[in-house]
């Protein structure tokens, strides 16, 4: 099972410039979400529509992840950077365990 979630709580609470990163994260998870269903993959969605404040999000978010039980946690972000009007950045992984790190490598590859 897995959890996902677009990272923040609202438009403009993450990187905004080209994008709107909460706007087009919740977009990306959505459609990830639907994909992974459709591979009959069982896949939980949150979006935090509660919080006023980054020092309430994390903990929500943090909070509604753990209320499931799946195996992975999915949050999807488009951080800013220099650069990013000519090309893309990159694709980050974070893992707690070094067992996880081949998915890791996996999933950045794909």
């Amino acid at each position: 099972m897995i959890t996902a979630s677009p990272g923040h709580y609202g438009p403009r609470t993450g990187a905004h410039g080209l994008i709107d990163e909460v706007t087009e994260a919740i977009k990306v998870t959505k459609r990830v979400v639907e994909i992974l269903r459709a591979a009959n993959i069982v896949t939980n969605y949150i979006e935090d529509n509660v919080s006023k404040s980054a020092k309430q999000n994390i903990p929500w978010l943090i909070a509604q992840h753990n209320k499931t039980k799946r195996e992975i946690d999915v949050s999807v972000h488009f951080n800013s950077s220099g650069g990013t009007h000519h090309k893309g950045i990159g694709t980050e992984v974070l893992v707690y365990s070094s067992k996880n790190s081949a998915v890791a490598a996996k999933l950045a590859k794909a």
